[in-house]
C-alpha cells in the first residue's frame, strides 16, 4: 500500500485502488469502534500529512492531491454506513515548520502553507466539514485567516503537547504560560472550537520553536 512498505515515512502508492483500500480501512476502523460501544464524531485521513521523517513512530508523506483522493472514496463510504462520522482535513501545524518545507518534493510545492486550500479546491471538498490543526509551529491567528477564507467550515485545534525547557526547573512555568496564552486563549479567540492537549506524551522532548522562537 506504501511506497516503503512500512508504516514509517513513504507515501501511499499512487494508485486508485490503494486510495479505496485505504479508505475502507479507515471506515472498518470506525465500524469496529462503533461495535464495541465507541462512536467516532470525525476523523481525518493522515497525521501531520508533511511530517515526511517521523522520528520512531508511523507516519506517511501524503500531499493534498492524495488526501483529497482518499476523502472522495471515505465520504461516500461513511455516507452509506450511515456513521454521521465527520472528516476533517489537514491535521498539522498553523504555519508548515521549515524543516518540513525543506523535505518538500517537487510536486508537493503547492501544498506550502496552502495544504487545506488545496484540498478544498478539489472535489472531496464536500465530504469535508473542518479543518484541524496542530500547534507546534506557527501561531494561532493562522486559524483566523483560515476561517475568513473558509467562514461555514468547523476549525479544530487537536494536538498540543508539552516540551521540556532548556532548564528542566522552567519546563512546569514554560508549558502553563504558553499552553494558557496559545491555546485556551489562542485558540478560542481563533476560531477553534477545541484545545487538545497530550499531556505527558512528548514532555522528553524538547522543541524550542514553541516558547517564543517562532
Amino acid at each position: 500500500m506504501k511506497t516503503t512498505g512500512t508504516l514509517i515515512g513513504g507515501r501511499l502508492i499512487d494508485d486508485p485502488r490503494v486510495y479505496r483500500s485505504y479508505a475502507l480501512y479507515l471506515l472498518k476502523f470506525i465500524e469496529a469502534y462503533r461495535a464495541n460501544g465507541v462512536t467516532v464524531n470525525a476523523i481525518t485521513v493522515q497525521n501531520e500529512p508533511q511530517n515526511r521523517a517521523p522520528s520512531g513512530y508511523p507516519g506517511t508523506d501524503m500531499p493534498s492531491w492524495q488526501e483529497a483522493a482518499v476523502i472522495e472514496d471515505l465520504g461516500p463510504m461513511l455516507q452509506a454506513a450511515h456513521l454521521g462520522t465527520e472528516i476533517f482535513a489537514y491535521d498539522h501545524n498553523w504555519q508548515e515548520h521549515p524543516n518540513d518545507i525543506a523535505s518538500t518534493p517537487p510536486d508537493e510545492a503547492g501544498d506550502i502553507n496552502d495544504y487545506p486550500q488545496q484540498v478544498l479546491a478539489t472535489p472531496a471538498a464536500r465530504w469535508i466539514s473542518g479543518v484541524a490543526f496542530h500547534c507546534y509551529y506557527g501561531d494561532a491567528s493562522a486559524m483566523t485567516a483560515f476561517h475568513n477564507e473558509y467562514p461555514k467550515l468547523q476549525i479544530f485545534m487537536d494536538e498540543c503537547s508539552g516540551s521540556q525547557s532548556a532548564d528542566p526547573a522552567d519546563t512546569f512555568s514554560d508549558t502553563l504560560k504558553w499552553h494558557s496564552r496559545n491555546l485556551e486563549i489562542g485558540s478560542t479567540r481563533n476560531w477553534s472550537g477545541t484545545v487538545i492537549n497530550w499531556n505527558l506524551h512528548r514532555n522528553r522532548y524538547r522543541r524550542p520553536e514553541r516558547y517564543g522562537h517562532s
